[in-house]
């Protein structure tokens, strides 16, 4: 009997030694549907947020409209989007059940920016509200001190509901 007991012990410390390495990546995205964009980020047209929780980071990705002077030739040619990547810092449910997840990168103390995107997954929202609630709501704030000021831009989006869009299983 004892035997059964220690294998049954040791199998199940090595499955849990070996689960991370075999656990599927969880990554959920929404496409924006309303864009409230700071005019400093430019003519912002389409918009995605995605979020892996298995890296535990937050992606924003924002299409920038080509801006061209009227009767001036201009290239036919989409700017680069503007891509931020920050990690995860924080995840709470509130009491109405709205996930909240902050993703912050500050980088002021080396001459960066200060970046910080909030989502807020209203998919399971239980409160009742007087107004419209987006299924994902985005903030999007930057912060920068250099030689020619301080600049702050705050954008707000709401998104689709966030969707499963990989449960792969990783090989590392």
């Amino acid at each position: 009997m004892k035997p059964t007991y220690f294998l049954s012990a040791f199998l199940a410390l090595t499955l849990s030694a070996i689960q991370p390495s075999l656990a599927a990546d969880h990554i959920y995205s929404a496409t924006l549907t309303r864009l409230d964009t700071d005019p400093q980020l430019g003519n912002v047209i389409y918009g995605e947020v995605t979020l892996n929780q298995t890296r535990k980071e937050i992606k924003l990705v924002l299409q920038t409209r080509m801006e061209c002077p009227l009767n001036q030739y201009c290239p036919q040619y989409l700017p680069e989007a503007l891509q931020v990547t920050l990690p995860v810092v924080s995840e709470v449910t509130d009491a109405c059940e709205t996930k909240i997840y902050t993703a912050i990168r500050d980088a002021r103390p080396s001459d960066g920016a200060y970046q910080a995107i909030e989502v807020r997954d209203n998919s399971k929202n239980t409160c009742e509200t007087f107004r419209y609630q987006a299924p994902t709501e985005l903030h999007y704030e930057t912060h920068v001190v250099s030689r020619s000021g301080e600049h702050r831009t705050f954008s707000s989006f709401e998104a689709e509901p966030l969707h499963l869009i990989n449960m792969r299983e990783r090989t590392r």
